[in-house]
């Protein structure tokens, strides 16, 4: 998919539309769900390739694998983290 435009003046729904071809409510459609108690907090996890500074905090039923969420359990080594 190409398009043209300022940063500045897309919404983010825009975006995803641009990445992935649709919208993305189409495949992932809003739901109502009740947020549990956190189950993990990470807060400044960082990996000087990948990504930095990043926290986070995952409610019960809610966490899903991905590339910073893989970092806590080891499967992409942070660089720096303080919880």
């Amino acid at each position: 998919m190409v398009g043209s435009g300022l940063i500045a003046e897309a919404s983010e729904a825009e975006l995803v539309r641009l990445m992935v071809g649709r919208p993305i409510d189409q495949v992932f459609p809003k739901r109502d769900i009740a947020i549990g108690e956190t189950v993990l907090e990470v807060e400044n996890l960082s990996n000087s390739t990948e990504f930095a500074d990043i926290s986070l905090a995952c409610a019960a039923a809610r966490f899903s694998a991905s590339t910073v969420s893989s970092a806590p359990v080891g499967r992409r080594p942070p660089n720096a983290c303080s919880a």
